[in-house]
């Protein structure tokens, strides 16, 4: 997966928690679901931020990274 998509997924994710932790002090319906759901697009976006630092790094110990100039 592309880093650009993984940032994304953290920033959406991120987003929508702060948006729904705002909700949920304001006591406005939602808040807890959209709370939620950021949690867990942010979590998403992190295990693959993870899962490509560790592919990236096998690339470039091995010599095979494209990007390095």
């Amino acid at each position: 997966m592309r880093i650009e998509i993984i940032a994304a997924w953290i920033f959406i994710g991120f987003g929508l928690l702060l948006i729904g932790v705002f909700l949920y002090l304001f006591q406005i319906e939602g808040g807890r679901f959209l709370g939620v759901m950021g949690a867990i697009y942010f979590a998403i976006g992190m295990l693959f931020t993870l899962k490509h630092d560790r592919h990236m790094a096998k690339r470039i110990r091995a010599g095979r990274d494209s990007h390095r100039r």
